[in-house]
């Protein structure tokens, strides 16, 4: 997995940034991390399917990566 990749076009967030607020918070969930996170809040198209619909999506690296 490519985590220099933008995850979410609209606020221009890269995997690696998940990653490291993902281990800073200790974020426990999915819904967790899009609340806390400004992240999947505008058209919400990288939550599953990724902008790309390419699969590419938060959903993804949180299973991936989430603890």
């Amino acid at each position: 997995m490519n985590l220099e990749k933008i995850v979410c076009q609209c606020n221009e967030i890269t995997g690696l940034e998940v990653k490291e607020f993902l281990e800073k918070e200790e974020i426990k969930s999915l819904e967790e991390l899009i609340e806390k996170m400004p992240i999947g809040d505008k058209c919400e198209s990288c939550v599953v399917d990724g902008f790309d619909d390419d699969g590419y999506s938060l959903d993804k690296i949180f299973k991936k990566l989430g603890k």
